[in-house]
């Protein structure tokens, strides 16, 4: 995603938007419970940075129905399985 934005550094983009995340867990339960914390911190942290954006002004009003999403990429990496892991949903956000 480029933004053109002098004051945003591209680490900080990227750690927004392309975000990767190593989760140890015992337990399908575990997982489930640690990506839905982890998609929630990353959905409120980029609303917030939409939120802070909009109020200096970079952007003019948003075209109608322009939604952004947030998308799983799950790289499983275990040993033993016992099956497959739990499809993750994709979330969106509505632009303002």
């Amino acid at each position: 995603m480029r933004l053109g934005l002098r004051n945003v550094s591209r680490e900080t983009a990227e750690q927004l938007f392309h975000r990767a995340t190593k989760i140890t867990y015992s337990t399908v339960q575990d997982f489930d419970a640690t990506v839905e914390r982890s998609l929630s911190s990353q959905e409120q942290e980029i609303r917030a940075f939409l939120q802070h954006i909009q109020k200096l002004s970079y952007f003019g009003p948003p075209a109608p129905e322009v939604r952004l999403t947030i998308s799983a990429e799950v790289i499983d990496k275990r040993q033993k399985s016992t099956g497959p892991l739990h499809v993750i949903a994709p979330r969106y956000i509505d632009l303002p």
